[in-house]
């Protein structure tokens, strides 16, 4: 029964894709994103770290299953390897490199590797100092990072493979950190325009900038939960010191959730929105390291409570990121459950079906065909000619690059990515939105 849903639903699609346009009424092109529960099982969590050696001390990466004490890591040559991201369909991470082969000294070089440490791959290599890779776009198109190639530090985007590099931000002061939002139509960031630290947002070309924590304290290290309504970070509290906050995703109700003196900073949601990962200096600890102190990996639940110790290393760990596992994947023709999915296509031409639930449907390139069920979907087509339905339930469709089209119901949103799209809605042709990353 499950199985001859999924064709039906694969046969509407086609039928779609060929048909262009579609269904009627008023379409919301930038309404907030609708609250749907966080998606994705919990991975593993990828940390940088810096380990003893014979020589001394060097920074590496470190893989870890969630509430283990002891990282597993990859290095032991004198590399510096740190800021590691996994893709967004779990299956690589992407992690700054400096080596001693580069050509041009004091820059970093972007690898992806699998996640036990094989098929590291060079993907931009002897990059501009300080080229920070911070955040993909939800679709994996996209990377958006830091650099202080002009002068100071500014946030660009650049396609997945190095491509296509834009400058976002355009001001005086340092601009750093950027998160690509769950939905990809906003980009938090750091910045001290204002005076001192504070958390931005903009849109994915740089304009409709606000100023979400306005706050004498400096803020730093934003990150999303997964449903896009909150957001965690840094503020350094006078008298006590670095604290993790959250707040809304607008800026509203801002909470600490540590509450001791000392040192707790750069925080990372588990993709069930369940946990928080954050670095803390551990008073009074043998592991010492030139800068003064031990940092280890720890772990609380969403609203604070409850906090423990995953790691026990030397030296620093942190700047962590967690890994989504999918639900289900695969090639060709892909059919989702009844449930809350995370559906992950190839790089090639899928047809994907979610057959109920709030599912977020993942193309990962290739000329795709992605319908959602019943539920409030988000669906990404990503590089490539796509065809996108929504379906029943309140739904964000997002093309992405590629000649796509995308057929919507009444109050659901569209982002219309680079390409000739063609938008339906109620049943009939529209003219499609601006784009919205």
């Amino acid at each position: 029964m499950l199985h001859e849903r999924g064709r039906r639903r694969l046969r509407t699609i086609q039928t779609i894709a060929v048909a262009g346009g579609l269904l009627g009424s008023v379409l919301v092109w930038n309404s907030p994103a609708q609250a749907v529960a966080p998606k994705g099982v919990n991975g593993l969590i990828a940390c940088g770290g810096i380990l003893p050696t014979e020589g001394g001390r060097l920074r590496g990466l470190c893989d870890e299953p969630r509430r283990q004490q002891s990282a597993q890591c990859h290095r032991r040559e004198p590399i510096t390897d740190y800021n590691p991201l996994w893709t967004p369909d779990g299956k690589q991470i992407l992690y700054e490199s400096e080596r001693p082969e580069q050509l041009v000294d004091d820059t970093f070089e972007l690898y992806l590797m699998n996640p036990d440490g094989s098929g590291k791959t060079l993907l931009v290599a002897n990059g501009r100092p300080e080229d920070i890779p911070k955040g993909y776009h939800p679709d994996g198109s996209q990377l958006a990072f830091s650099s202080n190639r002009d002068g100071n530090s500014e946030i660009y985007k650049m396609n997945a493979d190095g491509t296509g590099q834009i400058r976002l931000t355009n001001n005086p002061a340092n601009d750093n950190f950027p998160r690509w939002s769950p939905d990809g139509t906003k980009i938090i960031f750091v910045s001290n325009r204002s005076g001192n630290n504070e958390i931005w947002s903009m849109d994915p070309f740089g304009n409709n900038l606000v100023n979400l924590t306005n706050n004498p304290a400096s803020d730093s290290t934003p990150e999303w939960l997964s449903d896009g309504t909150k957001i965690a970070f840094t503020r350094n509290v006078a008298g006590s010191g670095n604290e993790i906050f959250t707040m809304n995703a607008d800026g509203s109700n801002q909470v600490n959730l540590t509450q001791r003196p000392g040192y707790d900073a750069f925080p990372t949601w588990s993709p069930d929105g369940t946990t928080i990962i954050y670095s803390r200096f551990v008073e009074g600890d043998t592991n010492f390291s030139v800068s003064g102190g031990n940092y280890e990996v720890f772990a609380m639940n969403a609203d604070g409570s409850n906090p423990r110790r995953l790691t026990n290393a030397f030296d620093f760990d942190g700047r962590c990121d967690w890994q989504r596992i999918c639900t289900v994947s695969g090639s060709g023709d892909i059919v989702g459950t009844p449930g809350d999915d995370v559906i992950c296509g190839s790089p090639g031409n899928d047809r994907i079906a979610g057959l109920g639930g709030n599912d977020i449907i993942l193309g990962f390139g290739g000329d795709d065909m992605l319908a959602g069920g019943d539920g409030n979907d988000m669906l990404f087509g990503g590089t490539g000619n796509d065809s996108l339905l929504g379906g029943a339930g309140t739904d964000f469709l997002s093309s992405g690059p590629g000649d796509d089209r995308m057929s919507a119901d009444v109050g659901e949103r569209l982002d219309v990515g680079a390409g000739s799209d063609l938008c339906a809605v109620g049943g009939r042709a529209v003219t499609c939105p601006a784009r919205l990353s």
